[in-house]
């Protein structure tokens, strides 16, 4: 408004009807970009919620279906640390082979990405392993949960069960 007063002052019969800032004109010319960017961090956020929900039910289903086994392996002496790294490395490893089919279905569908990415390549090392880094940890806290679930088994319960 102030730009327009002046602009005004200076020449009453100058037409001012599209008058921005540069800040402005610069966040309309990006707009469409930002709300792709917007969306796809959308998905991504669920597509990573999704896979932690995933990653602990199996475990969960897993932990549930061989409680007997953890019940014989603790009884047999085995510590809780051995429990725990058995359950979340149960969990780790599906998530490396879901990383492995990932990266394959990313490098194959690059030309439909490479649209979407601003000085990135889709086949960009330090980006696949910041994901993959990411996904490791979303495996770790997911897997967390059922892992000590299974290091609190008790041997004599989990052998009387069946």
């Amino acid at each position: 408004d102030d730009a327009r007063a002046v602009l005004r002052r200076l020449d009453p019969n100058m037409p001012l009807a599209s008058i921005a800032t540069m800040d402005e004109i610069v966040a309309e010319s990006v707009a469409a970009r930002r709300f792709s960017l917007m969306l796809l961090v959308a998905f991504a956020g669920v597509a990573l919620l999704l896979a932690a929900i995933g990653i602990y039910g199996v475990l969960s289903y897993t932990v549930g279906q061989r409680t007997r086994e953890i019940g014989v392996r603790m009884a047999m002496g085995a510590p809780r640390s051995h429990v725990l790294r058995l359950v979340v490395g149960e969990g780790v490893m599906l998530v490396v082979a879901g990383l492995a089919v990932g990266l394959g279905g990313t490098l194959a569908a690059t030309r439909v990405i490479r649209g979407l990415l601003y000085e990135v390549q889709p086949s960009d090392p330090p980006t696949l392993a910041l994901v993959g880094a990411a996904l490791l940890l979303v495996a770790l806290a997911a897997s967390s949960l059922p892992a000590r679930r299974a290091a609190s088994v008790n041997p004599v319960a989990a052998l009387r069960s069946e």
